[in-house]
């Protein structure tokens, strides 16, 4: 046997000797760092929020209560003109006017209630803002209709459906009509 014979059966033996401890140190290597990982997961984590805080201009959606899918059929039963399109823009646009500055995102704005009565009908909507300096707040609007056809008089309580102008067709009393048939905000509250 010839000396390239014994180099030719030692050299692929040698080779896979030294690929399977490479590879192993290599995999101890991994393992190593995974387990040392694991105790900066806490600080990855804070590093993850803190980006996507950055990139999300601080805002994180907050719960509202949602009840626009069985709402709006109501609504617009009551008042085929009502938009709810334009209904939660014009919210916004008042949580926008009221509670402004330079670090306020406006969020999601949703139909939450929807109530009639005495002539006054209201559609309350959620709207969720969040600023950088004091986070994720939620903000009532309350987005009202009132119908001509139930106001009264205020001197004799006569309706004034009747009534010519601004005098009472019963007392002939002046009066001020109060802006009816549609819709607007009337108040904006923290929530």
């Amino acid at each position: 046997m010839e000396i390239t014979d014994v180099l030719f059966a030692i050299v692929p033996i040698l080779f896979v000797v030294v690929f399977i401890s490479v590879f192993t140190v290599v995999i101890v290597t991994i393992v190593k760092g995974i387990s040392s990982s694991h105790r900066m997961t806490g600080a990855v984590d804070r590093t993850i929020s803190q980006a996507m805080d950055s990139i999300s201009g601080g805002f994180q959606s907050l719960m509202l209560n949602n009840r626009g899918g069985v709402l709006i059929p109501q609504i617009t039963a009551d008042f085929p003109d009502f938009s709810p399109t334009v209904a939660l823009g014009c919210a916004k646009e008042a949580v926008r006017m009221k509670y402004t500055d330079d670090t306020m995102t406006v969020g999601n704005a949703v139909i939450s209630d929807y109530t009639c009565s005495s002539g006054k009908n209201t559609v309350v909507i959620e709207v969720s803002a969040a600023s950088r300096g004091s986070g994720n707040r939620k903000y009532i609007v309350l987005y009202e209709n009132t119908l001509e056809r139930n106001i009264n008089c205020p001197h004799c309580g006569a309706p004034l459906k009747d009534s010519v102008g601004n005098i009472c067709a019963y007392c002939g009393s002046q009066i001020e009509k109060a802006e009816s048939g549609g819709w607007k905000v009337s108040s904006v509250m923290a929530g």
